[in-house]
């Protein structure tokens, strides 16, 4: 079969060569040109225990169906705060990964740290802040069923092809993968059409642009007002003008938010002027301003919408390059951690165990998220979105985050890639389908009920084809 360091993914222990099988180690590439694969294909058989892999699927499709839950009532701004927190809390977990029984080593001995792992972490995390570009240029359906897709398919092609230095991996019935990954890419695209309000497909675009001009005009009618009885809003900004179908009105999260960023800024001052005495007012409110003057202290507080004649096919075509370019990120997080965990089980230096990269992997995120949000700071100075309030929900959430990315790392070792990937991405949708369906009233319409139902009747034989993919013999 080949000379002992080889022998070593066959037997488990490295052996000594024999005279025989002196000379250039026939590696795995050597194997695959001279024995037409079969070598690789019974090293790659070998992955591990099939009840553990797919109960670490279970716990990553619960945890990253779920871990949204915690922030699904509050408003994330633009989203750098959040993935920020978020971060904190799924190193946290990552650090517990790496001093547990887990890893390699004794406990509280944690492995070596491996800085190249960390390079999946952070385009992870480059990705996920992307996606709120994506949601307000696209929409949360499509742009979430693009990315997903891309996501899935980066993954498992990864394994199925060799790529990025990843060994090629194989199933015993290629066949039935190959079609569970494509009903999983056609249950994704069913599933994002449920995701839809009924509102958001009804009516032609001509006419939701007119709806919209609407809003936005009926929104300066009611700042104009406001400032004229000598209220102003600060923070409080009107709808931009969406270019696409898929922009949703913001009045009413404008609405929703008004009373916490009223700021009463002439109430004293009108009540004295209700008695006659404008006067003695104003020496007694100095600090109190006419509308006026109200309006441009409110502009001074309110970030100022710059309108681009841009057209809504380069918007929705950069919307759907940067969706794919985000399912890419996505895909490769495990990309940079799988041949160091290969080069040690061919009996190199770096750690065979797939555990022992948790921490590294996780690094990359939070160094990636604290530079952006760093940025973030330094760009819009007092404009940035840094509530405390969304502190710990936003650790919570990575918390919830890291178990089932961690769960993912051991998944991908007990089942191979080309297995692991594809059951990981699907199995999230059904969870966060459910927690809306069963807690959140969600799916209300028939028509969102249909597309469910018929996202489902594809995702599970999905599943099913790819678990039993590598059993069949």
């Amino acid at each position: 079969l080949g000379c002992g360091r080889c022998l070593f993914l066959v037997t488990g222990q490295p052996l000594q060569p024999s005279s025989a099988l002196a000379g250039p180690c026939p590696c795995i590439s050597h194997w695959s040109s001279t024995a037409g694969g079969e070598g690789v294909s019974a090293l790659s058989r070998m992955t591990g225990d099939f009840g553990i892999g797919m109960g670490c699927c279970v716990v990553a499709a619960f945890g990253f169906g779920s871990n949204y839950l915690p922030v699904k009532q509050l408003d994330c701004g633009d989203g750098f705060f959040f993935a920020a927190m978020m971060a904190i809390g799924i190193t946290s977990v990552g650090v517990m990964v790496n001093y547990s029984e887990l890893t390699t080593g004794p406990f509280f001995d944690g492995p070596r740290f491996e800085p190249w792992a960390m390079v999946g972490g952070a385009a992870w995390m480059m990705g996920n802040l992307m996606t709120p570009t994506i949601i307000r240029l696209l929409g949360l359906g499509i742009g979430l069923s693009i990315w997903d897709l891309s996501n899935m398919v980066t993954g498992w092609a990864t394994g199925n092809f060799g790529l990025f230095g990843v060994w090629k991996e194989t199933v015993a019935c290629p066949w039935m993968n190959y079609l569970g990954v494509a009903l999983a890419g056609v249950s994704l695209m069913l599933f994002a059409q449920a995701m839809e309000e009924p509102s958001a497909s009804s009516g032609s675009g001509d006419a939701q642009k007119q709806e919209q001009e609407k809003e936005v005009a009926a929104a300066e009618d009611d700042v104009v007002g406001e400032l004229e009885h000598g209220r102003a809003r600060a923070g409080k900004s009107l709808p931009s003008m969406g270019t696409t179908d898929s922009t949703a009105s913001t009045v009413a999260s404008i609405a929703s938010t008004s009373n916490e960023t009223d700021i009463d800024i002439t109430n004293a001052g009108l009540e004295e002027q209700e008695q006659g005495d404008t006067a003695t007012s104003t020496a007694e409110e100095p600090t109190h301003a006419s509308p006026e003057a109200a309006a441009i202290e409110c502009d001074k507080h309110t970030e100022p919408h710059i309108s681009f004649a841009v057209s809504a096919r380069g918007l929705q075509i950069l919307g759907f390059a940067m969706a794919i370019a985000a399912g890419l990120l996505f895909g490769s997080t495990f990309d940079t951690a799988m041949p160091l965990m290969q080069d040690g089980r061919l009996g190199g230096p770096h750690s065979p165990n797939s555990m022992d990269y948790v921490l590294s992997n996780f690094c990359g995120i939070l160094a990636m998220a604290l530079a952006s949000l760093l940025v973030y700071v330094l760009v819009r100075r007092r404009r940035s979105y840094t509530p405390r309030k969304l502190v710990l929900p936003s650790i919570v959430s990575g918390v919830m985050w890291g178990v089932a990315q961690a769960a993912w790392f051991r998944a991908n070792a007990e089942l191979s890639v080309v297995v692991a990937f594809p059951i990981v991405s699907s199995l999230p949708g059904l969870v966060a389908l459910a927690w809306g369906f069963f807690c959140f009233d969600e799916l209300r319409s028939t028509r969102s009920r249909r597309f469910a139902a018929a996202g489902l009747a594809f995702r599970l034989p999905s599943v099913l084809l790819i678990a039993l993919s590598d059993q069949v013999r």
